[in-house]
């Protein structure tokens, strides 16, 4: 295979980007600070798995931590936030509560009795959409100098329309070794996503199923590989650095292939306890090739200074954004008032960053889309005005504003194969209004996260495909010590799609109602129960693609 000039120059920019932020970190080493070891004490965080069959992962609804104490807040160094791939620009879906990893921090000396590890977890059930569920974990002991693990999953279901099946599977090996002052973590993994195009099932379609499944069939697999380097302790110059390299080869059951490198690097240097600054890199580079070859380069470059104070604070920062050959640069602002320490704290965001929008990216939010894809990375910029703060065990955090996105992707079915999704590319804004609100007690919490959305268009009449509304209201109780509750409800509207004759139609949205409880019956085995979605009711998330209905399922977690 000839490799096209062009990828290695932008391969260049992305390891020259790397390589920068890597020359910076070597001269910040210093030994551990006094007062504590190099000993690592692995935190024991029960991993909450819950079932999902759903068709497309989504983005998560964030919610932002308490605000500090004074007391808190006078010793605080200025925080330089770990910069992260940009969301898009809705939530596709919800997704449940997350899956929590091990996390590691360095064991003070006082501490004598260390927590117990537990280096094998094995979570298996079955549910009532013939619904087999497995996932494994094994990991090595404690140790000062290194900790390794394997660990695969396996989720299948079949739903009750022709074809209605899906199954997830994947699997990896990870290692991550412990210096004096750094961390250096390596990893590979394996995931195999495996679809049908069920959507002949509709009956405005008049449609025949296929000859047989394989012809329906969609299959995704993708490997991966990972290095990362990052601090470990403070350090006498006091600068602070994460970097990371990753690799992702993507295919289809047909002839697409992708290949991804994907560097990402933050470092923050403190001038004293109020001041600093900050450079975050995220470079993005994928080729793609199926039936045509197309190369994609992103990069988000942003230095920053930041100030803190008890009265507020304020980052004054820059992105100069690379799309292909196309260069761009825009202001990255935030800025806060604390009229109420402690209890309230007003802020602004301005900022604008580049979005990829490629297979890989695509086919994650839809799995429907078809082979033959046009990619164009997304220019999202944000226009935020909010207020959060806490009262006692309640928080929140009230903000609206306006998002503009250049290059929106929306899905639309192929007027050949209306069981197939293209995607077209739109400006798309969206004045929102957002709630987010927390309330935690001895035994529980209950968490609420609600978004509104008014959108508008350039070229396309509707923004397709898109919820203007999002609502998101989970709880979590524990009467007993042995036994945990969990409750979620979730809706989803007002979502519009292009029907064949280019009119618009209704997508049906969706009240989605969830339960779950887990009974310790020992120390290391569990039970678990989940009902999802018992209202049945059942949600299009893509046109002609409705959802599963109720589905249950039951099972046992062992952990040694």
């Amino acid at each position: 295979m000839q490799i096209p000039k062009q990828f290695f120059t932008q391969l260049h920019l992305v390891l020259f980007a790397a390589g920068m932020l890597l020359a910076v970190t070597v001269k910040a080493q210093q030994p551990p600070a006094a007062g504590g070891t190099d000993d690592i004490a692995p935190e024991n965080i029960d991993i909450v798995k819950p079932y999902e069959p759903v068709l497309a992962d989504a983005v998560k609804v964030e919610f932002l931590p308490d605000l500090p104490t004074k007391e808190e807040l006078e010793k605080r160094k200025p925080s330089f936030s770990g910069y992260m791939v940009p969301n898009r620009f809705l939530s596709m879906s919800y997704d449940p509560l997350p899956l929590k990893p091990l996390a590691y921090k360095t064991q003070p000396k006082d501490n004598k009795e260390l927590e117990k590890l537990h280096n094998i977890w094995l979570s298996a059930g079955y549910g009532n959409l013939k619904t087999p569920y497995i996932d494994a974990a094994v990991s090595t002991g404690r140790s000062k100098k290194m900790i390794a693990g394997l660990h695969g999953n396996y989720l299948s279901s079949q739903g009750k329309l022709n074809l209605q099946d899906f199954a997830r599977s994947g699997g990896g090996a990870y290692a991550k070794f412990f210096t004096k002052s750094n961390v250096i973590g390596v990893s590979a993994d394996y995931r195999r996503d495996k679809y049908y195009f069920y959507g002949f099932n509709a009956d405005t379609l008049l449609m025949p199923p296929p000859e047989n499944a394989d012809s329906a069939r969609q299959l995704f697999q993708t490997f991966s590989g990972a290095a990362d380097f990052t601090n470990a302790i403070e350090n006498k110059a006091e600068t602070d650095y994460n970097l990371k390299l990753a690799f992702h080869r993507f295919t289809d059951n047909y002839e697409a292939k992708e290949n991804n490198i994907i560097a990402t690097g933050q470092i923050g240097k403190l001038f004293n306890e109020h001041s600093g600054v900050s450079v975050t890199v995220h470079t993005h580079y994928s080729a793609y090739k199926d039936t045509a070859t197309f190369n994609n380069l992103l990069l988000n470059f942003i230095p920053a200074y930041s100030y803190r104070a008890l009265f507020g604070s304020v980052t004054l920062g820059a992105n100069a954004m690379l799309d292909q050959s196309k260069f761009y640069a825009w202001p990255h602002l935030t800025i806060s008032a604390i009229p109420v320490p402690d209890k309230l704290e007003i802020y602004g965001i301005w900022k604008k960053e580049l979005v990829k929008n490629n297979f890989m990216e695509l086919a994650s939010l839809n799995p429907f889309t078809n082979q033959y894809l046009q990619f164009q990375n997304s220019r999202r910029e944000e226009r935020t005005l909010g207020l959060k703060g806490n009262a006692g065990t309640f928080s929140y955090n009230l903000k609206g504003g306006q998002e503009v996105i250049a290059n929106q992707p929306l899905f639309v079915n192929d007027s050949t194969d209306l069981r197939k999704f293209n995607v077209l590319y739109d400006k798309v804004s969206a004045w929102f209004a957002s709630a987010e609100a927390a309330v935690n007690f001895k035994q529980g919490g209950v968490n609420l996260a609600a978004r509104y959305n008014r959108f508008s268009t350039n070229e396309q009449a509707e923004a397709w495909h898109l919820f203007p509304l999002n609502i998101s209201l989970t709880g979590n109780y524990n009467p007993l010590e042995k036994l945990s509750l969990q409750a979620a409800l979730y809706v989803l509207n007002g979502a519009k799609a292009q029907i064949a004759n280019g009119q618009s139609t209704n997508l049906k949205g969706t009240i989605d109602i969830n339960l779950s409880a887990r009974y310790s019956i020992i120390e290391n085995i569990a039970i678990f129960a989940n009902l999802n979605n018992i209202a049945s009711v059942k949600a299009e998330r893509f046109l002609y693609y409705p959802g599963y209905g109720f589905n249950a399922l039951g099972g046992i977690t062992v952990r040694f």
